[in-house]
């Protein structure tokens, strides 16, 4: 396996704000504590969350 190296990017700060406002005004919905199965292909909601508030 090819070693991993750092790399930088470039990116607008217009775009960084925009991302940000964007973050800070998403309403994530509610997880249910009752259903016994979550769905395979999301990511918890704790965690979304978590990385939104990055």
């Amino acid at each position: 396996m090819p070693s991993l190296s750092p790399c930088t990017i470039s990116v607008l700060d217009s775009a960084l704000k925009k991302l940000d406002r964007k973050l800070s005004d998403a309403d994530f919905p509610d997880e249910f504590d009752d259903v016994p199965v979550q769905w395979p292909y999301v990511a918890p909601l704790s965690d979304v969350d978590r990385q939104a508030s990055y």
